[in-house]
């Protein structure tokens, strides 16, 4: 088949099912809850003043202003018979009080003889959970909203599916590392890395190394070792073929590594490589960008957010009307590319075997084949890609 078509696989299971650890709240951000949160104490722990003003009992007749005020973060002394005392905005109301008269300042003492009904003005101690509550279920992300929300219920450390550290490696002597331009000669940084970089960055992969290494299979197993030792995914780019030159196979196992034959439900040889070293797992992205870029696409992003557990994002679904032609029945995931037309949008078939980098602007998504043949003009689902 000239056009690229990713056919269904298998990747080893345990790649999706890591161990959680507990970490600081402040490292939880973009890591998935791997246990319940229960509220540790009341919110708020103390009957808290709503507004400035004076504190008081609501059921007495006569008051006098108790004199001083009491600085939010300390306790307040217990409120008197007929008094009234001074509190600010988030300030604990004294025990005795059930009620606050707003007030512009300690100034305004003739307000505090003002009839007030109980409860106005004041956030009641455990008005908002209990402890014990349940605040937040296991497989939560840790977003915004959500590290603030623990943050306040003085939550210290979470069990979590954290991100993994990941590592790419691009293999290739004519490669320098990313962004790096400095010297002259025919060299090239790899696209295929910066595309896969920016992808789990979007993906919410936060720490990344990147680095190249040349056709020596001494070389990229050293950094292949290197990376083991400080992540906990690696990801390699080219050298994935069967020619003499295709490296990275025999720099997996020099690293201690070991490689796991895949199969695909047709029987062939998937696109890509799979393997682990030291239980780190390892996946093997081909230097071709129409390739590397499905395999980004359709493998290691799933297998990213499985690993931590995270809500995939859902991909776009667009209709078109197909460009090609598919004769035979065919399984799997067809690269096409989207054009607008006077016809409406059309969705033409990617061939594979090109080493074009503009296919990063015009492959624009995939269409889910099932045993089946499509016809040009035929209506089609795209599956956008992620970006």
């Amino acid at each position: 088949m000239k056009h690229f078509l990713l056919r269904p696989y298998e990747l080893p299971g345990a790649w999706s099912d890591p161990e959680p650890s507990f970490v600081r709240l402040c490292d939880s951000f973009g890591a998935t809850l791997a246990e319940d949160i229960l509220a540790e104490t009341d919110s708020p722990d103390y009957d808290t003043a709503l507004r400035d003003g004076w504190a008081v009992f609501s059921g007495d007749r006569c008051r006098r202003v108790r004199p001083g005020s009491v600085e939010n973060g300390r306790t307040p002394e217990p409120l008197g018979a007929g008094e009234a005392f001074w509190v600010n905005t988030g300030g604990m109301v004294p025990r005795g009080a059930d009620a606050v008269i707003p007030a512009g300042s300690p100034d305004d003492a003739d307000l505090a003889e003002a009839s007030v009904e109980p409860g106005r003005h004041v956030l009641r101690r455990g008005t908002e959970w209990r402890a014990g509550d349940a605040l937040m279920e296991a497989g939560t992300f840790v977003g915004a909203s959500e590290l603030a929300l623990l943050l306040e219920a003085g939550i210290d450390r979470v069990k979590v599916y954290a991100p993994p550290e990941t590592g790419i490696l691009s293999t290739g002597s004519e490669l320098k590392d990313l962004y790096c331009r400095g010297e002259a000669g025919p060299l090239r940084v790899s696209s295929n890395a910066a595309y896969l970089r920016s992808l789990l960055m979007t993906a919410g992969i936060r720490h990344i190394h990147a680095a190249s290494a040349p056709d020596d299979e001494n070389a990229i197993a050293a950094k292949l070792s290197d990376l083991a030792r400080r992540c906990g995914f690696i990801f390699t780019i080219g050298g994935t073929g069967g020619g003499q030159r295709d490296l990275t196979r025999r720099a997996i196992q020099l690293a201690g590594g070991r490689i796991f034959e895949e199969r695909t439900c047709a029987g062939g040889v998937p696109p890509f490589i799979s393997g682990e070293i030291d239980g780190v797992p390892l996946l093997g992205l081909p230097g071709n960008p129409l390739g590397a870029m499905m395999i980004a696409q359709r493998v290691a992003l799933p297998v990213i957010w499985k690993r931590f557990h995270a809500d995939a994002w859902q991909p776009e679904r667009i209709s078109a009307f197909f460009g090609g032609d598919i004769p035979d029945p065919q399984t799997g995931a067809l690269c096409v590319s989207l054009v607008r037309g006077a016809t409406g949008l059309r969705a033409l078939p990617v061939e594979k075997g090109t080493g074009c980098s503009r296919l990063f602007r015009e492959a624009g998504g995939v269409i889910t084949l099932r045993n089946q043949m499509l016809r040009a003009g035929e209506q089609v689902i795209v599956e956008r890609f992620f970006n």
